[in-house]
């Protein structure tokens, strides 16, 4: 949600006015895992940190069995072929989807995209709906692949395609030759914080009301807003930092709660939401009613009555 980045922006505005006190939500989340073990990579220096970060936000999203019906999303992917999605489709593509469809005029990077796509779309099959660990050889198998739809993600939202890592792969790439563009210190990164997760969040993964990217009814309002994961009422965002003071972007509490104001017709019942903190393991949860609450402000009478009065004026700020 760029707007809240904007200083001039109605929406940002609509937080500063409503929703002031950003440091009361961040010094609660380091408070609450400041006791945590941090999972670090080896070496730090130059390390793709974002890049990763995007990895295991699809890593985690793919532990859930519901991430199984991506393989069928996929059939279309071939050697020959390229890669694209219908808009249409009824499962909104994943923001990687969004960027492997749109390499033109890099017609040989349409070609790599199927290629990908095929490829992964066999290792998911492999797997079928699971929400269990993965041997080892496959596990960093999906690591190399999650890495590779980071990548594909940041084109997807806007990042030219001769400033990411594709640009290093010469001639007519392989599936292979994608993968191993993850270095072999980012696959070890990740299965390390997947391995963590399997240990400690299995409640999540037995949810029985799961969404995978979600995107809301207002998302349209604001150039596009895709959240992380939705389980069973509550919005996860996930985030790979090592310092838990110091998450990118620190407006992260307004884009937590925007968008849950995005779900206007209240599609997905949210009522709480919650960081998930990938190296340290730690769920951070807060209802709705708190959440709003350490933001400063006061929810008077019951949340959801005061959820549709925030929605409503959200809804004219995004829309001036």
């Amino acid at each position: 949600m760029t707007e809240i980045q904007d200083s001039t922006s109605p929406v940002r505005r609509f937080f500063e006015e409503h929703f002031p006190h950003l440091g009361s939500v961040r010094a609660d989340l380091a408070t609450r895992a400041c006791d945590a073990v941090t999972i670090r990579p080896e070496p730090m220096t130059g390390y793709p940190w974002s890049t990763v970060g995007g990895a295991i936000d699809y890593r985690i999203r793919f532990a859930f069995p519901q991430a199984a019906a991506y393989a069928s999303r996929w059939e279309l992917a071939s050697e020959t072929s390229g890669f694209g999605l219908p808009v249409s489709s009824d499962v909104f593509p994943l923001q990687a989807e969004v960027g492997a469809s749109g390499g033109a005029p890099y017609g040989f990077y349409n070609l790599w995209a199927g290629s990908f796509f095929a490829s992964l779309r066999e290792v998911l099959t492999e797997i079928g709906p699971t929400a269990g660990r993965l041997e080892l050889a496959l596990e960093e198998a999906m690591a190399r692949h999650c890495y590779v739809l980071s990548i594909y993600d940041a084109i997807g939202r806007g990042v030219p395609i001769d400033r990411t890592p594709l640009v290093s792969v010469a001639g007519s790439a392989s599936s292979d030759a994608l993968a191993r563009l993850c270095p072999d210190a980012a696959v070890s990164d990740l299965v390390k914080m997947t391995s963590l997760f399997y240990d400690g969040q299995q409640p999540l993964l037995a949810a029985t009301r799961v969404g995978l990217g979600p995107i809301f009814t207002g998302s349209t309002d604001v150039h596009g807003a895709d959240a992380d994961l939705i389980v069973d009422g509550c919005l996860v965002d996930i985030k790979a930092a090592i310092d838990t003071r110091k998450l990118s972007k620190p407006q992260w509490p307004w884009q937590l709660l925007g968008y849950v104001l995005l779900d206007y017709e209240d599609e997905w019942s949210l009522t709480s939401v919650a960081v998930y903190l990938a190296r340290q393991g730690r769920l951070v949860r807060w209802t709705l009613a708190d959440f709003c609450s350490m933001l400063g402000c006061n929810v008077a009478g019951s949340m959801s009555a005061e959820l549709s009065r925030l929605r409503a004026e959200f809804r004219r700020a995004a829309r001036p």
